[in-house]
């Protein structure tokens, strides 16, 4: 596997760590030879040895480290684009959810504002908006103008505010005394939520509102409705 080495990420402590190592290195090495010829070699010496071949090694372990991030990192944005563009198979899901558990056990902070969205958009995507929310805010914590971020906010703001006005107004509208302004008021809202493309995440409140768009006629927008309802029960908690 060819692992990434991202080089502008290499610190100065890391240049002058080697540098000291390679020294160290060759003058243990030196004084290997002279006391080789003298048939005695130090039990300290080797020690040394041990300490430079660290001292060499470990900027070169924390770049494979590096790299095995930006890995994840790539595999990440790829899952995350798919199924924000509506992919939503168990497959993509598995691997989005996957690859996202293996950086968070990495102890390895995401920094980049634009990967956090692009997580909270395929997480908002698949019902998860709480999720969405958590990441949504870290990205704003590093960016606080990042638009994408700031627009994914106010989505999903608008989720909560138009998931409480469906439900309210479907439970009015199903009431005895309902009047036709109150069956007025549900498609409104649905009209709404299409329109500011708000994606309902509670299958059972989207149950609810297919079968109101089918007792009122509007049997397209029932369809819509309860596939997404579907969508959402088919995945795995």
């Amino acid at each position: 596997m060819n692992i990434p080495f991202d080089t502008s990420n290499i610190q100065l402590y890391d240049i002058v760590l080697m540098i000291m190592g390679t020294l160290l290195f060759i003058a243990c090495l030196i004084i290997f030879v002279i006391q080789s010829i003298q048939t005695k070699v130090s039990k300290t010496l080797i020690a040394f040895f041990a300490l430079s071949i660290i001292m060499v090694g470990f900027p070169a372990i924390t770049k494979i480290q590096v790299g095995e991030q930006f890995t994840l990192e790539k595999q990440l944005r790829k899952t995350a684009k798919i199924i924000a563009a509506g992919n939503t198979k168990p497959a993509t899901i598995k691997e989005f959810r996957t690859t996202l558990a293996s950086m968070e056990k990495s102890g390895s902070p995401i920094e980049d504002p634009e990967l956090l969205t692009s997580i909270a958009r395929a997480q908002y995507e698949i019902g998860e908006v709480d999720m969405a929310k958590t990441y949504t805010q870290q990205a704003l914590e590093i960016n606080s103008s990042y638009l994408p971020a700031l627009q994914l906010q106010n989505i999903t703001v608008q989720h909560d505010r138009k998931s409480d006005s469906l439900a309210t107004s479907l439970e009015r509208a199903a009431a005895p005394d309902a009047s036709a302004a109150d069956s007025a008021n549900v498609k409104a809202i649905i009209s709404m939520i299409n329109k500011e493309s708000v994606k309902l995440s509670n299958p059972e409140l989207l149950k609810r509102a297919a079968a109101f768009e089918s007792e009122t006629g509007n049997r397209e927008e029932a369809s819509l409705l309860l596939k997404r309802s579907k969508t959402l029960e088919s995945i795995e908690r």
